[in-house]
């Protein structure tokens, strides 16, 4: 009978440490940001961002966010669900009035409705934006070019046209 306790105790205890670390109530970055780092993701110790491509078009752009989640965070994705998820998400890549149409185990997608018209014509302005985590692949998509960028922190803004149903 103690034993039943005692395994119940130890299970309530882990999955409370598990849903803190997941929730950022227990910080994972104990690791030493230095040089000696992998440059291939970037994030929080639960979290680490692989890539983000910007799809722009029509006043809007898409944001595609792929990243890679430790293994008790991926355990407890499937459990609970992506609320959690989504959140630190949006926050490591500071889109915060971005709408979320998806979050996954390995990839989400956002969309931005800021894209402002200038001179109207098809002539949209993305704005320039800072990440909240150094980003290792951002690439950004424009119905005329495409630019890529490595190891950012901070994107310049972007004036790209935009024909009806061009994407």
């Amino acid at each position: 009978m103690i034993r039943v306790h005692v395994f119940f105790l130890f299970c309530v205890f882990f999955l409370f440490l598990s849903t803190s670390m997941v929730t950022g109530a227990i910080p994972l970055d104990v690791v030493p940001n230095d040089s000696s780092e992998s440059s291939e993701s970037s994030g929080s110790g639960q979290i680490s961002i692989d890539s983000v491509t910007i799809v722009c078009g029509e006043g809007t752009a898409t944001v595609y966010v792929t990243y890679s989640l430790t293994d008790v965070t991926h355990f407890l994705f499937f459990i609970f669900g992506s609320s959690s998820l989504e959140k630190d998400i949006v926050e490591m890549v500071g889109f915060t009035d971005a709408v979320v149409v998806f979050v996954g185990a390995e990839e989400a997608e956002l969309t931005l409705s800021d894209i402002a018209t200038v001179y109207g014509d098809g002539i949209y302005w993305l704005p320039a934006h800072t990440f909240h985590t150094m980003i290792p692949i951002v690439e950004v998509v424009t119905p005329q070019e495409t630019f890529i960028y490595s190891s950012i922190t901070e994107l310049p803004g972007f004036v790209y046209y935009a024909s009806t149903g061009s994407l």
